[in-house]
């Protein structure tokens, strides 16, 4: 870049892993980015280049800052145009397209909906599990979480739900 060794800063550090993010560079990206600087400028501590190392410390807290928003999976102006495709070629997996976009889920999280998981007072979904080669497993990085669904989808699902009867999975 264009920052002397020397004068690097642990700010300096941060400006760039927040322009990541904001570019759109995952999480992860940025944390095996932090990494390798973090070891390089260890070893200029080492040799006698720095005093200190200004990566250390420069992430933390870094997930309170504010990101731009995530990067829909499909742009919103061609979900109609794909949800009437889904309709004349699988209209029985209509309601689990509108879940992936409108929720913005990877299809085993999809498929690892389970009745239990759709909020009875709320429009939200809580995601729990996914689908897998070895059957229900963890969601990626194990770490549940709750999304918010539009509220037509969420009664559509309610719907869903009666309809199947006391099926384990939701579709």
């Amino acid at each position: 870049g264009d920052v002397l060794l020397a004068r690097l800063t642990r700010q300096d550090c941060r400006k760039g892993w927040l322009q990541m993010r904001q570019e759109g560079v995952s999480w992860q990206v940025v944390k095996n980015c932090h990494t390798a600087l973090a070891s390089c400028l260890a070893q200029a501590v080492e040799e006698g280049l720095l005093t200190t190392n200004p990566a250390h410390g420069s992430t933390k807290r870094l997930w309170r800052e504010p990101l731009s928003p995530p990067k829909p999976v499909l742009p919103t102006e061609q979900w109609p145009r794909f949800m009437a495709a889904v309709q004349t070629i699988c209209p029985e997996h209509g309601d689990l397209f509108d879940v992936l976009l409108c929720a913005g889920l990877r299809i085993g999280e999809g498929l690892g909906l389970r009745p239990e998981d759709i909020d009875a007072s709320r429009p939200r979904l809580a995601i729990r599990r996914a689908w897998g080669r070895h059957g229900f497993g963890p969601v990626k990085g194990r770490r549940a979480r709750t999304v918010e669904i539009p509220e037509a989808l969420a009664a559509r699902l309610r719907i869903r739900m009666a309809r199947l009867g006391s099926t384990p999975v939701l579709f």
